[in-house]
């Protein structure tokens, strides 16, 4: 049964991290088409998994392109 509960956990934070991955992109998306310079510094979600996560990160649409999905964390 543990191992159950450990897999199903492990699919729920993946599927938060998805979710805000998917709306760090649409923040992009929408960045990109008011075409702002290329220092502009916007908000993003961070990526951690924890459902209670509410953290932010600050980042160039460069520097988040440069991430890999899941690796934008308000903290370590």
């Amino acid at each position: 049964m543990g191992s159950l509960h450990h897999e199903l956990a492990d699919e729920w934070v993946d599927s938060a991290t998805d979710l805000r991955r998917f709306a760090n992109n649409s923040i992009r998306d929408v960045a990109v088409r008011r075409e702002r310079e290329a220092s502009t510094v916007y908000e993003f979600l961070c990526e951690c998994g924890d459902l209670r996560c509410r953290g932010l990160v600050e980042l160039t649409l460069g520097d988040y392109s440069a991430r890999p999905p899941g690796s934008v964390r308000a903290h370590t």
